[in-house]
């Protein structure tokens, strides 16, 4: 008798566990496609004490921004979050 009860809930496990799993991934929707942003190059003007340049650079729908060190010619470029 504790087989039977044993193998009736190993199959019925077994078939909530796929009807679960058919349920998800029918259920889920496709994603969203996101707004390609064209690829650009800016500067910002209007910092009052900074003497070298800063810019926003966009590449490939990733924000950077770029700082230039205009008299020693450095240049840091930051992900932008």
């Amino acid at each position: 008798m504790k087989n039977l009860k044993f193998i009736s809930g190993l199959f019925l496990g077994i078939f909530l566990g796929v009807f679960l799993i058919i349920l998800i991934t029918c259920k889920s929707e496709s994603p969203t496609p996101v707004q390609q942003v064209p690829d650009s190059f800016t500067q910002i003007n209007g910092l009052n004490n900074y003497a070298g340049e800063v810019y926003k650079l966009t590449i490939d729908n990733v924000k950077y921004i770029v700082v230039s060190n205009g008299s020693d010619g450095g240049i840091a470029i930051i992900k932008h979050q």
